[in-house]
């Protein structure tokens, strides 16, 4: 899915809007319109976005519900910063793409993260790194389930 230009991610979930419902309704609202047919969003699409990706956002429900829709990672050249946080800590993968309007609805995305770029259609664009704990976050499924999983030796030895 391609989205350009400042969208707001208030536009995309409107107030009083559960992230459950939202998903569970099987659509992704742009304006208040439905945008795309869920069947038309499958498990492990992603979105393409412009700069400030996220801007108006304050609350993970934005995130909760593209991942809800089945998306598991957002491109953008860059992102309101409340929204990446909330991005990690519920599990979805935010890459920053200075390049990312040369991305095309029909481009084949390929990440490659470790090396640093994404392989849009046999090109390489680059992407700014993923630091390895944020990573290991979005691998546990967001904050609160990578919480799970830290010992509490682990806390008191670092």
């Amino acid at each position: 899915m391609r989205l350009d230009k400042f969208l707001k991610i208030s536009r995309i979930i409107k107030r009083r809007t559960v992230a459950r419902d939202f998903a569970a309704n099987e659509r992704v609202l742009l304006n208040g319109r439905i945008a795309k047919p869920s069947s038309e969003v499958k498990k492990g699409d992603i979105i393409v976005a412009g700069r400030n990706f996220g801007c108006g956002s304050s609350r993970e429900h934005a995130p909760l519900a593209l991942t809800g829709a089945g998306i598991q990672m957002v491109v953008a050249q860059s992102f309101a910063r409340i929204f990446y946080r909330n991005s990690i800590n519920v599990g979805l993968l935010p890459v920053i793409c200075p390049r990312a309007s040369e991305i095309s609805e029909t481009d084949q995305v390929v990440p490659h993260l470790n090396e640093g770029y994404l392989d849009v259609s046999g090109k390489k664009l680059p992407t700014e790194p993923v630091p390895e704990f944020l990573r290991r976050i979005i691998d546990a499924g967001g904050l609160v389930a990578y919480a799970k999983t830290i010992r509490s030796e682990d806390l008191c030895i670092k």
